[in-house]
């Protein structure tokens, strides 16, 4: 269904924008999506415009296009993007819905109105995070999931987005590696041997890291420490 509804838009965009393309990114291009997951796809080699007047020509593109439902432009969001809902044949003769949200890579017409599309740039460190560590996919869509459930889940309106989701379960298992591998490294020196130290854990407790997850941001002073990508330090 996915891939039906990227081919559709794909052709609208086409159309009128011959060298633009769709470029995947966020939870289907790294492999922490759901079912219930959108796509999210950025607009690349499009008329060189900023990124609300790009959106906005490209919701006037769709208007009263038969396969899209539905269109909610946020052009002021720290993120400009047209949210769509497309319908797409599924089984039994049936049409289903599927979302999805469109950002946009280009170069403006002044320095101003260039947009750098991080989101792009982000999709190989989180593939490299999510091999070093294993509990990171199971508990970043646990809690996606616990998120959407409670409608928590959109920046727009207050929530937390996934990105943000993984950058604090990324950090909260980054400082527990740390520790086992201190806890090791003293328990090697008792011995007198050397410690072989490692990040990646091979059989995590996923119940345990969920439960120490939930508790160490109960009471993690945000106002005055942040999450950040950092190799070297995740609290900043």
């Amino acid at each position: 269904l996915r891939q039906y509804a990227l081919g559709l838009l794909s052709h609208d965009i086409c159309s009128a924008w011959p060298c633009a393309q769709l470029r995947l990114y966020g939870s289907l291009a790294t492999g922490l999506c759901s079912p219930a997951s959108d796509i999210d796809v950025a607009l690349v080699h499009a008329p060189p415009v900023s990124a609300p007047q790009l959106l906005l020509a490209l919701h006037a593109l769709l208007q009263g296009r038969p396969h899209v439902a539905g269109a909610q432009l946020l052009p002021n969001a720290e993120v400009p993007i047209l949210k769509l809902s497309l319908l797409v044949p599924a089984a039994d003769a049936q049409l289903a819905l599927v979302d999805v949200d469109i950002s946009v890579c280009c170069a403006g017409a002044t320095p101003d109105e260039h947009y750098n599309h991080q989101g792009l740039a982000a999709v190989g460190p989180v593939r490299a995070a999510l091999r070093e560590l294993p509990a990171l996919r199971s508990l970043t869509i646990c809690l996606k999931h616990y998120l959407a459930a409670l409608g928590l889940n959109q920046t727009y309106t207050g929530g937390l987005c996934a990105h943000a989701v993984l950058l604090l379960v990324r950090a909260y298992l980054q400082d527990l590696a740390i520790k086992r591998i201190r806890a090791e490294a003293h328990e090697a020196a008792l011995r007198g041997s050397a410690a072989r130290p490692s990040v990646q854990e091979a059989d995590p407790d996923l119940g345990a890291a969920l439960l120490g997850l939930l508790n160490h941001y109960a009471d993690f002073d945000f106002a005055r420490t942040q999450v950040c990508w950092a190799d070297a330090a995740d609290w900043a």
